[in-house]
């Protein structure tokens, strides 16, 4: 690893947002990239968001009694609550996991690290090697009003492979070219 390249990853581990960007570990020849895990308090807490605004409509559609056409329209708000908020739960989820790129080996290894993939569904570590890799993407992603930050995906023959969210624009940014350069792959 070159010396631009440490002095990202000091850089980095100082200024990251400590509440949602991961961790970066570089011991040898193993970058690490370590989000926050998502545990069951979180899973039940996301389980009770997702139930509450509905919960509340049916509660409301029972005790009082509606005219037709907002009884639906409320329904329909009810299910929307449901659809959005399990999308955003389900790209969360995903992209829950432990990074680790082997240089010696050439592997990029992505392991779920949250309760529901690795404990309750049983998903196993993924491993990629640098050859079966095409490129590394960028995505720009607004996760709410005041935060916009970058998607790092990888681009193989079939798909592209979701590997983290990185709420810090630039670290996003730097964090996706030092991979491009670390698997020798061209960043899109």
């Amino acid at each position: 690893m070159t010396a631009e390249q440490e002095k990202f990853i000091t850089h980095y581990k100082e200024e990251r947002n400590n509440f949602r960007d991961p961790e970066i570990f570089f011991d040898g020849k193993v970058l690490t990239l370590n989000p926050r895990k998502i545990s069951k308090l979180n899973l039940i807490g996301e389980i009770l968001l997702l139930f509450l605004a509905p919960l509340i409509i049916i509660i409301a559609l029972i005790k009082i009694n509606f005219h037709y056409s907002f009884q639906i329209f409320l329904i329909g708000i009810a299910l929307t609550w449901i659809i959005v908020i399990l999308n955003e739960r389900v790209n969360r989820i995903k992209l829950n996991n432990n990074i680790r790129i082997d240089l010696l080996n050439e592997i990029l290894t992505v392991t779920p690290i949250d309760y529901l993939r690795k404990d309750i569904l049983k998903k196993e570590s993924l491993n990629h090697s640098f050859k079966s890799i095409n490129g590394i993407v960028t995505k720009r992603r607004k996760f709410d009003k005041l935060n916009a930050g970058i998607r790092i995906m990888l681009s193989s023959e079939n798909e592209k492979i979701n590997l983290i969210d990185i709420w810090t624009k630039s670290f996003g940014e730097k964090l996706s070219e030092l991979i491009a350069e670390l698997t020798k792959k061209k960043l899109n």
